[in-house]
Protein backbone atom coordinates (compact mmCIF):
# COMPACT_ATOMS: atom_id res chain seq x y z
CA UNK A 1 0.00 0.00 0.00
CA UNK A 2 2.94 2.38 1.09
CA UNK A 3 5.40 1.73 -1.98
CA UNK A 4 3.84 3.54 -4.29
CA UNK A 5 4.26 6.68 -1.74
CA UNK A 6 7.44 5.66 -0.87
CA UNK A 7 8.55 5.49 -4.30
CA UNK A 8 7.04 9.37 -5.23
CA UNK A 9 8.74 10.91 -2.05
CA UNK A 10 12.07 9.32 -3.33
CA UNK A 11 12.34 9.42 -7.02
CA UNK A 12 14.32 12.70 -7.13
CA UNK A 13 16.97 10.53 -5.88
CA UNK A 14 17.34 7.21 -7.44
CA UNK A 15 19.86 7.81 -10.43
CA UNK A 16 18.45 5.33 -13.09
CA UNK A 17 16.79 2.85 -10.75
CA UNK A 18 13.23 3.62 -11.50
CA UNK A 19 14.01 3.23 -15.58
CA UNK A 20 14.93 -0.62 -14.36
CA UNK A 21 11.80 -0.85 -12.35
CA UNK A 22 9.44 0.75 -15.14
CA UNK A 23 11.29 -1.56 -17.68
CA UNK A 24 11.07 -4.80 -15.82
CA UNK A 25 7.30 -3.73 -15.33
CA UNK A 26 6.36 -3.93 -18.91
CA UNK A 27 6.65 -0.08 -19.35
CA UNK A 28 7.27 0.76 -23.18
CA UNK A 29 9.46 3.15 -24.51
CA UNK A 30 11.50 3.87 -21.22
CA UNK A 31 14.63 4.51 -23.00
CA UNK A 32 13.12 7.24 -24.81
CA UNK A 33 11.95 8.99 -21.53
CA UNK A 34 13.42 11.48 -19.40
CA UNK A 35 14.72 11.19 -15.61
CA UNK A 36 10.72 12.70 -15.00
CA UNK A 37 8.82 10.85 -17.42
CA UNK A 38 10.12 7.33 -16.69
CA UNK A 39 10.28 7.82 -12.40
CA UNK A 40 6.49 8.68 -12.86
CA UNK A 41 6.29 5.21 -15.44
CA UNK A 42 7.91 3.30 -12.71
CA UNK A 43 5.43 5.03 -9.93
CA UNK A 44 2.22 4.06 -12.27
CA UNK A 45 3.33 1.20 -12.83
CA UNK A 46 3.58 -0.33 -9.37
CA UNK A 47 0.63 1.80 -8.22
CA UNK A 48 -1.16 -0.40 -11.24
CA UNK A 49 0.14 -3.31 -9.49
CA UNK A 50 -1.27 -2.90 -6.52
CA UNK A 51 -4.52 -2.43 -8.00
CA UNK A 52 -4.51 -5.63 -10.36
CA UNK A 53 -3.92 -7.40 -6.97
CA UNK A 54 -6.13 -6.06 -5.13
CA UNK A 55 -4.14 -4.07 -2.43
CA UNK A 56 -6.18 -0.96 -0.93
CA UNK A 57 -5.37 2.15 -1.74
CA UNK A 58 -6.29 3.83 1.65
CA UNK A 59 -5.54 2.50 5.22
CA UNK A 60 -9.02 2.82 6.11
CA UNK A 61 -9.96 0.01 3.66
CA UNK A 62 -8.33 -2.62 6.04
CA UNK A 63 -9.80 -4.09 8.82
CA UNK A 64 -8.37 -5.66 12.03
CA UNK A 65 -9.92 -9.08 10.75
CA UNK A 66 -7.78 -8.71 7.76
CA UNK A 67 -4.78 -8.47 9.94
CA UNK A 68 -3.05 -11.62 10.87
Amino acid sequence: MMLPIVMEYNADCTGEKYREIARAMGVKGVDDMSAEEYRKAAINAVRQLSVDVGIPTKLEAIKEEDLH
